[in-house]
């Protein structure tokens, strides 16, 4: 299983340098799930929840 977390921003965030956000992304190979949040934490908490619940689907 991978983890990785990465700043994202969308255009119009970039223009008023509003920040962006975190998105992370879990992947055992065979499925992944990706989460965004305001903090790296917030969105590798979000993606942990997802998946936990498609965990063996």
């Amino acid at each position: 299983m991978s983890s990785k977390t990465s700043k994202d921003s969308f255009f119009v965030d970039r223009i008023f340098n509003l920040g962006g956000h975190s998105k992370t992304k879990i992947s055992d190979g065979r499925k992944s799930v990706t989460a965004l949040g305001r903090t790296p934490k917030e969105s590798q908490q979000r993606a942990s929840k997802k998946w936990d619940k498609t965990k063996g689907k």
